[in-house]
């Protein structure tokens, strides 16, 4: 499910963007579906993005630019371990358009993921309990 939040600036630059983003994973995740436009659901977790203006038709969400992704991974090692920072070299290649601007991690310390289940000990993106394949993904 995708939802979209939109908080404006009213026009009002900026540089910098604050805020702190902790999230729980459910179930099976797959990080990053690496074929899909900034402007579709891209990843599984949070994306972080500006849009300076809306095109000719008026389409705000075709001009976005990327800030920051928030990715979530099935596991924090073996194979569930598809971020493209993961240390046993399984990961996925990412758009271009999130270049190194992003965390990934998992909240499920086994190999594979059930996927009914909350994975509520180790909270995503926080950088706490980055251990074995995931550690390069967490700062």
């Amino acid at each position: 499910q995708c939802n979209l939040v939109f908080f404006d600036t009213f026009n009002i630059p900026f540089t910098q963007v604050f805020g702190k983003v902790i999230g729980y994973q459910i179930g099976f995740v797959d990080d990053v579906t690496n074929t899909r436009p900034i402007y579709e659901a891209y990843l599984d977790g949070i994306s972080l993005t500006s849009t300076p203006d809306p095109d000719v038709d008026g389409n705000w969400w075709m001009n976005r630019e990327h800030i920051w992704s928030f990715m979530a991974m099935a596991s924090e090692m073996g194979p569930g371990c598809m971020c493209p920072c993961c240390f046993d070299g399984t990961g996925e290649e990412i758009q271009d358009f999130i270049g190194d601007d992003y965390y990934c991690e998992s909240g499920n310390i086994e190999i594979g993921a059930d996927s009914a289940t909350l994975y509520a000990d180790d909270p995503l993106w926080d950088g706490m309990g980055c251990e074995s394949d995931e550690s390069a993904c967490c700062n």
